[in-house]
């Protein structure tokens, strides 16, 4: 599983919108400071057991899709997947053509 645990607050703070929470709290880890999203510690695994569950019930779902060879149905599912990832990637395109670049 994913730690989320990053070096700078301002990441953590990125992540944790995609969380659905805002804000971050940290953690001291052998001297160094470690930021995680959301404002505490409950509240980010509160999130986080929301978004596994949501992926266990979709695994759950396209196995028993496979299961009773519903290939059709299958495929439909992937295409909606793939349709979400470039939904994705867009805003991310967006997001990065208004930011100052410097090279």
């Amino acid at each position: 599983m994913k730690s989320y645990k990053y070096s700078t607050k301002e990441r953590a703070e990125r992540v944790a919108k995609t969380l659905g929470c805002t804000g971050s709290h940290y953690h001291n880890e052998d001297g160094d400071r470690k930021y995680m999203p959301c404002k505490s510690h409950e509240i980010f695994k509160t999130k986080t057991k929301k978004i596994l569950k949501v992926k266990k019930k979709r695994l759950q779902n396209l196995s028993m899709l496979m299961a009773h060879g519903h290939h059709q149905a299958f495929q439909y599912w992937i295409q909606h997947q793939v349709c979400k990832v470039q939904q994705q990637w867009i805003k991310l395109l967006v997001w990065l053509e208004t930011q100052e670049m410097c090279f």
